[in-house]
């Protein structure tokens, strides 16, 4: 190990505790590092002569790096504050913290809305059955159009990065058509807010062209009296 020619060597990846880490200095008591995580630890030789490591190749470190923008399976979004070899500090709505154990945080599910350049914001709104002459036409249009409009009157002009508006289901009782704003990861703090200003412009959209937002439906059949 010490010569650097055994099963784990230096500048290459090795797993432990659940967590990847990069082998920076073999010694009596080597160095592990995750570029990811503020800080290292140290492992003595008995540790990690039980590890074997592999070569790094465009690897991913963490699902996350400090300050991005991530949603937590529970539908939790906030900011990485903080992320090291022990604990991760996620700041939430209200000047809040949560914090998560790191190998725990490690095999949450999470979306990240800062890793790539691009994230996206789904909306799905219903409308009246009434208007399916026009459902693969005006409708789509005119929802294009004044969404983006809304989104550049909002100062996202620069940051729409796609739009497309389409019907997506013929449910029971509406059409629902899908709404996806591609936006440049530059503005994902505001994910929500972004969902409600697209769904603030349907219902807007509906009210100027006098278009019906439907109620679920519920038919009961009634047997008559024998």
């Amino acid at each position: 190990l010490l010569l650097n020619l055994g099963a784990v060597r230096e500048d290459e990846r090795v797993i432990y505790n659940g967590l990847p880490w990069q082998v920076m200095s073999l010694n009596l008591h080597t160095v592990l590092r995750n570029p990811a995580l503020d800080g290292v630890i140290r492992l003595p030789l008995e540790i990690i002569s039980t590890l074997v490591s592999r070569p790094i190749k465009n690897n991913l470190w963490f699902p996350s790096n400090r300050g991005d923008y991530v949603i937590l399976p529970d539908g939790t979004f906030g900011q990485i504050r903080v992320q090291t070899p022990d604990l991760i500090e996620i700041s939430v709505k209200g000047g809040m913290t949560m914090t998560y154990n790191t190998q725990e945080f490690y095999t949450i599910n999470l979306i990240n809305l800062s890793r790539d350049k691009t994230f996206g914001v789904s909306v799905t709104f219903g409308f009246d059955y009434n208007l399916q002459p026009i459902s693969l036409t005006e409708v789509p249009e005119t929802l294009k159009r004044e969404v983006q409009s809304a989104l550049e009157n909002a100062g996202y002009a620069k940051h729409l990065e796609n739009l497309i508006v389409e019907l997506a289901t013929a449910n029971a009782s509406s059409l629902d058509f899908l709404v996806f704003a591609t936006m440049n990861s530059a503005v994902a703090k505001d994910y929500f807010k972004l969902n409600r200003l697209i769904q603030q412009t349907c219902v807007a959209v509906a009210n100027a062209n006098q278009w019906n937002i439907p109620f679920p439906q519920l038919t009961i059949h009634h047997l008559p009296a024998t």
